[in-house]
């Protein structure tokens, strides 16, 4: 993909292709969109602050879409994007409350079960989870970004993804494991 294009198309697992926007200030943000048809799929937003810093501000797949790899997707394609920030790392916090809607439906689904899917989707998608008990084994996390004032006192309810951006022949291999 040439990194100065603004829309490009993928196929997710059923077979159904999706057109792609992409905003990309390099050094400043990466915003990308998804679309089947005139309806918005999933997105991808990160932000890269003056040192250099990149946050995963939010990866989201819309629920009649989940399921079909549409957000492993955005992931690998804005990993290929931040291609030049490779061996940095993108960090993110998530939020259970905010991760689904599917808690609003007649059949909502438990906390417990939103951590499993969210924690399944972070690992097979190369990020690693920090849960707040565990901070203090990460000092440098402190020091790039202040996450440690975004986390919750009782650290119930937020944890930190992490993710070193890797070479996109890396991505590649991994994606299609």
């Amino acid at each position: 993909m040439d990194l100065n294009e603004t829309t490009t198309t993928f196929t997710d697992s059923l077979g159904y292709e999706h057109e792609v926007e992409i905003e990309y200030s390099p050094d400043e943000f990466l915003n990308i969109t998804s679309y089947y048809g005139n309806r918005p799929s999933g997105y991808i937003h990160i932000t890269i602050n003056s040192n250099k810093v990149l946050f995963l501000n939010a990866i989201y797949c819309y629920e009649e879409f989940r399921g079909r790899g549409i957000a492993s997707k955005l992931n690998s394609l804005a990993m290929l994007l931040l291609k030049k920030y490779k061996n940095h790392i993108i960090h993110g916090i998530y939020n259970l409350t905010s991760l689904s809607t599917d808690r609003s439906k007649e059949n909502a689904i438990t906390y417990e079960e939103l951590d499993q899917r969210a924690r399944a989707f972070y690992k097979s998608n190369g990020y690693n989870i920090i849960d707040y008990g565990d901070i203090q084994k990460y000092p440098y996390l402190n020091t790039d970004i202040n996450l440690f004032d975004e986390l919750d006192i009782d650290g119930k309810t937020r944890s930190i993804v992490i993710r070193e951006i890797s070479d996109p022949s890396e991505e590649t291999t991994r994606s299609s494991r």
